[in-house]
């Protein structure tokens, strides 16, 4: 496995090469463990507010994340298997979904809906995910993760 290049990986360890080796279902459980490691990091300012969650949802293969503040944790989220409704819904594939969560994908712009199979920009954000609610949950909790 190659390492990732300077990201979250701090945050989450060595997430490796993604999608290129390994199972569908490996890869949904790397996205359990780099969610575990978060669980358990130190941060200074909250990954997610009160009130705030995100709801991450794989559609090649089974798994569902809820993401929430707990007060009790180090991080202060807890993250259950669980489908749920989130401030913020990600959906989209495992290797995808652990792409976002290490920086090396990106949603749409602010605000904008990004639905797969919309036409990409050179330099926009590519379309691999579905987003519903509120996307700004979202770039405040992956700004939190570097």
């Amino acid at each position: 496995m190659t390492s990732p290049p300077a990201d979250s990986a701090g945050s989450l360890g060595d997430t490796g090469s993604l999608g290129d080796t390994g199972s569908l279902g490996d890869t949904a459980g790397q996205i359990s463990e780099a969610l575990s490691r978060l669980t358990g990091s130190t941060t200074v300012t909250p990954l997610l507010a009160a009130g705030e969650s995100v709801h991450l949802h794989c559609t090649d293969v089974h798994g569902e994340w809820m993401i929430q503040p707990d007060g009790k944790s180090l991080s202060g989220i807890s993250v259950t298997h669980e489908h749920g409704k989130g401030t913020v819904a990600i959906r989209g594939a495992a290797a995808d979904l652990l792409d976002l969560l290490a920086n090396r994908a990106t949603l749409g712009a602010r605000g904008a809906p990004n639905e797969p199979g919309a036409p990409n920009e050179p330099g926009e954000p590519d379309d691999r995910f579905a987003t519903f609610g509120d996307i700004d949950v979202w770039h405040r909790f992956q700004s939190r993760l570097i």
